[in-house]
């Protein structure tokens, strides 16, 4: 995977790329932070952070496929699956080779898992949702925000 290394505007990373990338002006005024809120929220975690995200993924094996709801991270340097230090960026996988995330303080984009100014190295996470929901309901957190958030997420603006 080759990443863009240099930061630019959305406008300037994206020329040239157009055919790769598609912008999700739905979540403009819904989505404030940063990646690591976003996916968050996709999980029904109201709090971007990396403790309830990293109690709540766990790490996909060599062979493992990834799949829709996947957590993807996106590492400068070496990965660190156990406690997600150094981690660059978070998204979510749409099951088809894309995913979806909020770059920085730009829009929320579907993109190749491949095309990232984030980092080369990722590791792709697999949700406990048996243990998320129970952390959700042992901290009151709304099942019904993290149903609406998803079905927004997965839905394709093609389709």
């Amino acid at each position: 995977m080759t990443a863009l290394i240099e930061r630019k505007t959305l406008e300037e990373t994206l020329q040239g790329n157009e055919d790769k990338v598609v912008v999700r002006p739905d979540f403009r005024n819904m989505v404030n932070g940063q990646c690591l809120t976003f996916t968050c929220n996709v999980l029904g975690i109201n709090a971007g952070n990396k403790y309830w995200l990293r109690e709540n993924i766990t790490p996909l094996k060599n062979g493992e496929t990834s799949r829709k709801g996947d957590v993807v991270v996106y590492f400068k340097s070496e990965i660190n699956a156990d406690s997600l230090k150094g981690a660059d960026h978070y998204g979510v996988c749409l099951g088809d080779g894309r995913v979806i995330s909020k770059w920085g303080g730009w829009n929320v984009i579907e993109h190749p898992w491949d095309f990232s100014i984030f980092g080369d190295n990722v590791q792709y996470f697999r949700v406990d949702n048996n243990r998320l929901n129970s952390n959700l309901q042992k901290y009151g957190y709304s099942q019904e925000y993290r149903q609406r958030f998803k079905e927004m997420v997965f839905r394709r603006e093609n389709s």
